[in-house]
Protein backbone atom coordinates (compact mmCIF):
# COMPACT_ATOMS: atom_id res chain seq x y z
CA UNK A 1 0.00 0.00 0.00
CA UNK A 2 1.47 3.60 -1.15
CA UNK A 3 2.40 5.91 2.26
CA UNK A 4 -0.14 8.85 2.37
CA UNK A 5 0.20 12.27 4.55
CA UNK A 6 0.53 15.49 3.78
CA UNK A 7 2.70 18.55 2.37
CA UNK A 8 4.62 19.67 5.72
CA UNK A 9 4.01 23.31 3.69
CA UNK A 10 0.96 23.77 3.34
CA UNK A 11 -0.97 20.64 5.20
CA UNK A 12 -2.42 19.35 1.42
CA UNK A 13 -3.66 15.57 2.16
CA UNK A 14 -2.16 13.14 -0.30
CA UNK A 15 -2.94 9.72 -0.34
CA UNK A 16 -0.26 8.81 -2.32
CA UNK A 17 3.38 10.54 -2.69
CA UNK A 18 4.44 7.90 -5.09
CA UNK A 19 5.41 9.66 -9.20
CA UNK A 20 4.97 13.38 -6.94
CA UNK A 21 7.97 15.54 -7.36
CA UNK A 22 5.71 18.30 -5.50
CA UNK A 23 3.10 19.40 -3.61
CA UNK A 24 -0.03 19.55 -6.21
CA UNK A 25 -1.39 22.32 -4.39
CA UNK A 26 1.49 24.72 -3.28
CA UNK A 27 4.50 23.18 -5.58
CA UNK A 28 6.77 22.52 -2.30
CA UNK A 29 9.06 20.06 -3.05
CA UNK A 30 10.20 19.66 0.51
CA UNK A 31 10.29 16.50 2.48
CA UNK A 32 6.22 15.45 3.15
CA UNK A 33 4.84 14.06 6.10
CA UNK A 34 3.78 10.76 6.42
CA UNK A 35 0.66 9.30 8.35
CA UNK A 36 2.84 6.36 9.20
CA UNK A 37 5.17 8.67 11.29
CA UNK A 38 2.11 10.82 13.16
CA UNK A 39 3.40 10.96 16.93
CA UNK A 40 1.38 11.40 19.88
CA UNK A 41 3.41 13.35 22.85
CA UNK A 42 2.47 15.45 25.66
CA UNK A 43 3.70 18.34 26.53
CA UNK A 44 2.77 21.72 28.17
CA UNK A 45 1.06 24.49 25.91
CA UNK A 46 3.93 27.03 27.38
CA UNK A 47 7.01 24.53 25.98
CA UNK A 48 5.37 24.10 22.86
CA UNK A 49 5.19 28.03 22.94
CA UNK A 50 8.89 28.57 23.79
CA UNK A 51 9.82 25.68 21.00
CA UNK A 52 7.74 27.25 17.94
CA UNK A 53 8.93 31.29 18.93
CA UNK A 54 12.42 29.86 18.93
CA UNK A 55 11.42 28.29 15.31
CA UNK A 56 10.11 31.14 14.70
CA UNK A 57 13.40 33.43 15.82
CA UNK A 58 15.73 31.21 13.91
CA UNK A 59 13.74 30.98 11.04
CA UNK A 60 13.61 34.63 10.59
CA UNK A 61 17.31 35.31 11.20
CA UNK A 62 18.78 32.65 9.61
CA UNK A 63 16.51 31.35 6.82
CA UNK A 64 15.08 34.70 5.40
CA UNK A 65 11.35 33.38 6.79
CA UNK A 66 9.42 31.72 9.22
CA UNK A 67 6.58 30.65 6.42
CA UNK A 68 7.24 27.37 7.30
CA UNK A 69 7.06 27.35 10.78
CA UNK A 70 4.11 29.13 10.94
CA UNK A 71 2.07 26.72 9.07
CA UNK A 72 2.93 23.77 11.44
CA UNK A 73 2.11 26.02 14.55
CA UNK A 74 -1.23 26.85 12.71
CA UNK A 75 -1.91 23.20 12.27
CA UNK A 76 -1.14 22.46 16.01
CA UNK A 77 -3.87 25.39 17.00
CA UNK A 78 -6.32 24.17 15.14
CA UNK A 79 -5.79 20.82 16.95
CA UNK A 80 -5.98 23.07 20.31
CA UNK A 81 -8.72 25.25 19.92
CA UNK A 82 -9.43 25.73 23.50
CA UNK A 83 -5.60 27.41 24.24
CA UNK A 84 -6.36 30.81 23.24
CA UNK A 85 -2.56 31.81 23.44
CA UNK A 86 -0.98 31.61 20.12
CA UNK A 87 2.01 29.51 19.78
CA UNK A 88 4.25 32.11 17.98
CA UNK A 89 5.06 36.03 18.65
CA UNK A 90 3.49 36.84 15.29
CA UNK A 91 0.48 36.02 15.82
CA UNK A 92 0.22 37.26 19.55
CA UNK A 93 1.23 40.48 18.34
CA UNK A 94 -1.61 40.09 15.67
CA UNK A 95 -4.15 40.21 17.74
CA UNK A 96 -2.62 43.02 19.98
CA UNK A 97 -5.22 44.97 18.43
CA UNK A 98 -7.90 43.40 18.84
CA UNK A 99 -7.33 42.61 22.15
CA UNK A 100 -6.25 45.96 23.76
CA UNK A 101 -7.89 48.06 21.22
CA UNK A 102 -5.35 50.20 20.30
CA UNK A 103 -2.89 50.77 17.43
CA UNK A 104 0.38 48.74 16.94
CA UNK A 105 2.84 49.04 14.68
CA UNK A 106 6.24 46.80 14.63
CA UNK A 107 9.03 45.68 12.53
CA UNK A 108 8.73 41.73 13.27
CA UNK A 109 8.88 39.66 10.08
CA UNK A 110 4.90 38.68 9.27
CA UNK A 111 3.11 41.09 11.45
CA UNK A 112 2.45 44.76 8.79
CA UNK A 113 0.02 47.35 10.23
CA UNK A 114 -0.46 50.63 8.30
CA UNK A 115 -0.75 53.41 10.51
CA UNK A 116 -4.30 52.73 11.96
CA UNK A 117 -2.62 49.60 13.25
CA UNK A 118 -4.56 46.85 11.20
CA UNK A 119 -2.78 43.90 10.03
CA UNK A 120 -2.16 43.54 6.35
CA UNK A 121 -2.10 40.51 4.95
Amino acid sequence: MPDSGFCTSCGFKVESFEGLAKCPQCDSRGTPCLDKEQVNISINWHELRILCMWAERWGNKECGGAGLIYNIAQRIQRQHPEFETPLTLAEEIQNLPKKLGCKVQTNIPGVETNRDGEILQ
